[in-house]
């Protein structure tokens, strides 16, 4: 089962983690239609891009060793809309707009599942990787105030 990561000894919640990343591709695939089974059951309309653009946000910000630094275009305003919830008092009516969204990480570029592993989650660095830019035809918000509002966020939660 762990064969991909050496002859590493996990905590529980690493080795849960690390089995997640590596399906992590599988995990979306049910878990969508998971959604859109409940959704077609409840009979509740949705738009298919924009639910599909939301596991792609979602996707993205999720921290791994196969995807770094990268950056993701949407139709619509789907990186505007989380950045809201996180950073505003109300959230964004989500619109079709064109968006491109850069996704950074703090650790190099590393494609080594046990390399990932060490800097990641043995040494208690783990953490979501950072929107660094959000940006469209008439909208642009870069670097420092995108990582500083949502780290401020993430940095004053407590963990018991």
């Amino acid at each position: 089962m762990f064969e991909f990561t050496g002859k590493v000894v996990y905590e529980f919640h690493e080795a849960v983690l690390m089995s997640f990343l590596k399906e992590i591709s599988n995990f979306y695939n049910e878990f969508d239609l998971l959604v859109k089974n409940y959704l077609r059951d409840k009979k509740i309309d949705y738009d298919n891009v924009i639910l599909n653009e939301i596991f792609q946000h979602q996707i993205a910000l999720i921290p791994n060793w196969f995807i770094n630094n990268e950056t993701f275009s949407f139709k619509y305003n789907i990186p505007q809309y989380f950045q809201s919830l996180l950073n505003e008092s109300k959230s964004l009516k989500i619109v079709k707009e064109r968006t491109d969204m850069t996704v950074d990480d703090k650790i190099p570029f590393m494609t080594d599942p046990i390399e990932f592993s060490k800097k990641r989650l043995t040494v208690g660095m783990f953490r979501i990787r950072h929107v660094s830019k959000i940006s469209t035809k008439n909208y642009s918000i870069s670097s420092g105030k995108v990582k500083k509002l949502t780290s401020e966020i993430y940095n004053n939660l407590e963990f018991i």
